[in-house]
């Protein structure tokens, strides 16, 4: 007998049925999550005999002797560094090793560190930092956006040995020797205040500059608000730009008859009432007295 197989088709309802639940389930691609901060401990090395170890409570050590060239712990754990440790024998803080560590609270230097790198410290959440006098080299915008409430200089002439226009250092208070600074004497010797040194510093009541400043340059103590006397003694020659700019409380200004010049804006925005212009002054810029409403011009 002859066998005959017969191919059957699904009923109408089964294939729509089926078409249906093809419709319904997809097959999703898997979703890439972002990484969460690590917080646990971890270590590694940061420059050949330079070792880190970062504990569970945001404490950042390093240690070991010579030089830190790298900042690995910045991938994972950047913003949750909350304290620093560098021991004794590193001897600098390589470029951005703590940039955007915005926990950062605290930060311990020794003295052996004797270089900063550009942007090392650059958008940290410090407020105290002390500058040791060993230190003999500090990078561009190493403090960046970093805005101190207190720092603490070992030495005045050697922090005037840098250009804070280019490190970007800002601070409310200054602290000389573990004093708050309120009566400020620049040390005899020095020959230039270097641009931005004390602006915005809250702590200056009074200042007392050598005759052995040649020039005090642009933003020098712009925005010092308590600053109240000055004191410019025989020699200096050159108020630069804004040097004095918006010292809101500045009321007693005493300048030496070696001054020939006051650049634009020097004592706009000041306070006082009388000002006496030295006869030897031969140049006044335009607006160096802007906004000190009320001051009756003196020459002597």
């Amino acid at each position: 007998a002859e066998v005959t197989v017969e191919e059957t088709q699904p009923a109408a309802e089964t294939t729509e049925v089926m078409e249906t639940i093809a419709e319904v389930v997809e097959v999703e691609e898997p979703v890439a999550l972002a990484a969460e901060p690590r917080s646990t401990g971890d270590s590694g090395e940061a420059g050949e005999g330079v070792t880190w170890t970062l504990d569970n409570e945001g404490t950042l050590t390093i240690s070991g002797e010579g030089e830190m060239t790298g900042s690995p712990w910045r991938t994972d754990y950047k913003t949750v560094i909350k304290k620093v440790i560098i021991e004794e024998g590193v001897t600098n803080i390589a470029s951005e090793a703590f940039y955007g560590c915005s926990s950062l609270a605290e930060i311990v230097i020794p003295r052996s560190v004797t270089k900063i790198g550009y942007s090392a410290l650059r958008n940290c959440g410090l407020k105290d930092f002390t500058f040791y006098s060993a230190v003999s080299s500090i990078g561009s915008m190493a403090f960046y956006d970093t805005y101190l409430e207190n720092l603490y200089v070992e030495d005045l002439s050697h922090f005037l040995s840098f250009n804070q226009s280019d490190i970007d250092l800002r601070y409310t208070k200054l602290y000389v020797n573990g004093e708050l600074v309120k009566d400020l004497v620049i040390p005899e010797g020095i020959e230039t205040i270097p641009s931005q040194t004390f602006n915005y510093v809250s702590s200056l009541e009074s200042v007392t500059i050598p005759g052995s400043v040649m020039s005090i340059a642009s933003e020098a103590f712009r925005g010092c608000e308590n600053l109240k006397k000055l004191t410019i003694e025989e020699g200096t020659q050159t108020i630069a730009t804004y040097a004095f700019y918006g010292c809101e409380n500045l009321m007693e200004v005493n300048l030496p008859s070696t001054l020939n010049a006051i650049q634009s804006y020097a004592f706009s925005g000041c306070g006082f009432t009388e000002f006496t212009i030295p006869t030897g002054v031969q140049v006044i810029n335009s607006n160096a007295f802007k906004y000190s409403w009320g001051w009756n011009e003196k020459s002597p």
